[in-house]
């Protein structure tokens, strides 16, 4: 059982940084890449997180566009409490030199919840703009990211606070 819980830690700690995961292939020369987060969370919350992207290089700035999903399912109460959001989004990244860069992240989520046994719907844009620091290049290296949602309200934003960090393994831009 004390493996079970140091396990679900691992994970519960984890999924507070996202991966940020590109692909480039810079050996056929190509502008293409691809990025996303995943995020992992298990236990009483269980929530699952996937927000694949693709871009095009156009030197140091990068431009792309993905896919925002994350599944959530609270067991502390009863009825469970499910909530999902999903939305497209639209990112920049510009390259300050090998080991900085800048990133904005538009989000037009939609969410969903079934909180007191009554379904209920909202959209919840985001606008998150920072930058990141990695070490690595063009091959396997690790980044992490300060991100400040400039369009937060506390009353009505998914995230209860306006900056999120967030880290893990790249490839590529």
């Amino acid at each position: 059982m004390f493996l079970v819980k140091i396990i679900s830690f691992t994970l519960l700690v984890s999924s507070a940084y996202s991966q940020q995961i590109g692909v480039s292939n810079q050996s056929s020369g190509s502008p293409i890449f691809f990025n996303g987060e995943v995020g992992f969370n298990f236990g009483d919350v269980e929530t699952i997180n996937l927000s694949p992207g693709v871009g095009i290089k156009l030197g140091n700035l990068g431009l792309g566009a993905g896919l925002v999903y994350i599944k959530s399912k609270d067991k502390r109460f009863t009825p469970e409490i499910e909530e999902t959001v999903i939305g497209p989004k639209a990112f920049a990244l510009y390259s300050l030199g090998s080991m900085l860069y800048l990133k904005t992240q538009y989000e037009h989520l939609e969410y969903q919840t079934s909180e007191t046994g009554v379904a209920r719907e909202e959209t919840l844009p985001a606008w998150w703009a920072g930058g990141g620091y990695r070490i690595g290049q063009g091959g396997l290296g690790f980044a992490i990211e300060f991100l400040y949602d400039l369009m937060h309200d506390p009353d009505t934003s998914l995230t209860k606070e306006p900056y999120k960090v967030q880290g893990g393994v790249n490839f590529g831009f």
